[in-house]
């Protein structure tokens, strides 16, 4: 049988693979107009590198995810979307005026979880994560996106194993650029990183990541969106008589 650290640590390996655990936030800042919708397809590569990854000290796998977002109000919009094995769920809500066209700043807290295994063997994971989104018009329809964030992470291991319970508290940041190609269609490339706030009880998330600028435990996303609606042409200025 594994130790039990290194079992926690190839249970959250499996919970990263799973795609539940995204590092970016792969939107714009603004909220959709109320009953406009875009579809969002996210894909991306995270980075790991650690002394207890196996044959290897480097992993990296694929994450893959869709999002279908919604206008409620004109400050608040919903999503939900898919992750390979994962559902989530979120909300963003812009907090300056909409008809700023020059700079948006919204939150947008997600939750997400996700199943693996069978009967009593069952791995279960939940995330949380709260982005803030600061975003800055590039052209006539771009949008720069910086967004903050802490993020969550909680495994529950299965009854019948010996592994015990990962909880992990995290900070990032992602930064990207929302770019259309049509009124319909758009593009967007992003970079993340993720860095555990303290440290968890089995030093897993450090073990998993390389030391950048001599921080321990940094998990990177580089990812291209692909979206589907969601860019309609700016609102013309109305000019005062």
């Amino acid at each position: 049988m594994l130790p039990s650290s290194r079992a926690s640590l190839l249970l959250v390996v499996a919970a990263l693979t799973t795609g539940c655990a995204s590092m970016g936030a792969m939107q714009r800042a603004d909220t959709l107009p109320p009953g406009s919708y875009q579809v969002l397809v996210e894909t991306s590569v995270q980075n790991a590198v650690g002394r207890d990854l196996g044959d290897g000290e480097r992993l990296s796998w694929p994450y893959l995810a869709v999002h279908y977002r919604r206008g409620l109000t004109e400050r608040v919009e919903w999503s939900v979307g898919a992750a390979l094995l994962s559902l989530k769920a979120g909300l963003k809500v812009r907090l300056n005026d909409p008809l700023d066209q020059g700079f948006a700043l919204s939150v947008a807290p997600e939750v997400g979880g996700a199943i693996f295994g069978e009967r009593e063997q069952q791995d279960g994971l939940i995330t949380a994560s709260l982005p803030l989104l600061l975003g800055w018009r590039a052209g006539g329809r771009g949008q720069w996106v910086l967004g903050p964030r802490v993020q969550y992470v909680r495994t529950f291991p299965a009854s019948a194993s010996s592994v015990k319970p990962f909880e992990l508290f995290a900070a990032g940041a992602s930064f990207g650029v929302a770019l259309p190609v049509s009124r319909d269609f758009g593009l967007m490339p992003e970079v993340s990183v993720l860095s555990p706030i303290g440290r968890d009880r089995f030093e897993l998330f450090e073990r998993l990541s390389p030391k950048l600028g001599g921080v321990d435990g940094v998990l990177l996303q580089v990812g291209l969106g692909f979206l589907f609606g969601g860019f309609p042409a700016p609102q013309a200025q109305v000019q005062a008589p």
